[in-house]
């Protein structure tokens, strides 16, 4: 049996939050907030999370097809860290082997990346304020009349509008989603994006959900 030699530490547990799934909050909450000094040498994963499982409390489970898409021998895991959170460890243990792990039903499932990358749901992103035109109102212009002529006083003006750039199209807000976001991936049967009436409803990978927020986030920040 490989030695393994463990020092833990444990550091305050954060408020719980008040999310829609107690369980999960919990488990995140131990992820961030747990910190761990760990030295595992050749050790088989299985027994590395059963490990994991007895000392956070953590619900660690293995998928199956790990097995099958991995050899048996890399998944012996060398690591040594100290005082580091969990959910760290975590990824950089189970990185090396191109693994990683999700929340799923209670449990921290352990998963290969590239089974997470072929999994997709559906998002809805409310656009209205995007497709909606915005017009810059720059305010009075105000003079003074001293010429000749003039009965001298203050010219109240008149406010002046100047419109800006017109918002995207639906259909365009599609197209530079597509060309910015993982433009590689929208080819797929599994995937769709589409704008109806101010909603944008993508179906993609996690991780071009990823890109699909951060994009829309940068888009209202240039307007």
């Amino acid at each position: 049996m490989p030695r393994i030699a463990v020092l833990l530490c444990l550091v305050a547990a954060s408020v719980a939050s008040a999310g829609d799934d107690p369980l999960r909050d919990e488990i995140v909450s131990k992820l961030n907030n747990m910190k761990v000094s760990l030295d595992f040498r050749e050790t088989p994963l299985t027994d590395v999370m059963d490990f994991i499982r007895e000392m956070s409390g953590i619900n660690v489970l293995i998928d199956p097809k790990v097995y099958d898409a991995v050899d048996s021998e890399k998944l012996n895991i060398t690591v040594r860290v100290d005082d580091l959170q969990l959910g760290a460890a975590l990824r950089l243990m189970l990185g090396l082997r191109d693994l990683t792990a999700v929340y799923r039903e209670g449990v921290l499932l352990v998963v290969t990346k590239a089974s997470l990358q072929d999994e997709v749901y559906t998002k809805i992103y409310d656009v209205h304020d995007l497709l909606q035109p915005i017009t810059d109102f720059v305010g009075p212009v105000i003079e003074l009349n001293t010429g000749e002529g003039s009965e001298g006083g203050v010219d109240p003006g008149s406010f002046i509008t100047e419109p800006v750039n017109p918002p995207p199209s639906p259909s365009r807000l599609v197209e530079m989603i597509q060309d910015a976001c993982a433009s590689e991936t929208w080819g797929s049967d599994k995937v769709s994006i589409q704008v109806t009436n101010g909603v944008l409803i993508v179906c993609q990978s996690r991780d071009v959900h990823r890109e699909v927020g951060a994009f829309l986030d940068r888009l209202r920040q240039t307007r």
